[in-house]
């Protein structure tokens, strides 16, 4: 059977960003069908598959990873990386440690060559209006079909705010 790819981004609590990508040896559901967040497939029962894929943050060099999805349980690691997750509604999201101790959040969604996943990194500006005060920080996203999901760093308390959306046409 057809390898099943899924792409996205690892998002560390001081700010940085660096693409995901993730590739199952055999499928382990269906690329979900991109209407909204939360309506895509879940991987539930079978045997392991094995995966492979490559993580960077900062602009570093892709480092090479390997593990397996075990009842939508995703575990991978190497070169000082470590990640796990979650396959829910055709969706990744976990967290990852990487080397010197860096920690944050990672989302992925299938990718296929009819409906290929984009991924955004920006900085957003504004207003928090329980208290009237500024709010910045780093932003990135995975979009496939109608399908958002991404994390949010605030630069002052570092702290991700993941988040799934639905994207307009």
């Amino acid at each position: 059977p057809a390898a099943t790819s899924y792409a996205g981004f690892v998002a560390s609590t001081d700010g940085q960003t660096g693409p995901l990508s993730i590739t199952f040896a055999s499928p382990v559901a269906a690329p979900p069908a991109y209407s909204a967040g939360g309506t895509g497939p879940s991987f539930s029962s079978g045997a392991p598959v094995n995966a492979t894929g490559t993580v960077s943050l900062g602009g570093g060099a892709p480092v090479p990873l390997t593990g397996t999805i075990d009842g939508g349980t995703l575990n991978m690691t190497g070169a000082g990386w470590t990640l796990t997750g979650s396959l829910v509604d055709g969706m990744i999201t976990g967290t990852f440690t990487g080397p010197g101790g860096v920690t944050g959040s990672l989302s992925a969604v299938a990718s296929a060559a009819g409906s290929p996943a984009q991924i955004y990194c920006g900085w957003y500006e504004g207003v928090d209006l329980t208290n009237d005060n500024g709010v910045f920080g780093s932003y990135s996203m995975v979009i496939a079909g109608t399908v958002v999901l991404g994390t949010a760093v605030d630069e002052d308390n570092e702290d991700p705010i993941d988040f799934v959306g639905t994207a307009n046409q």
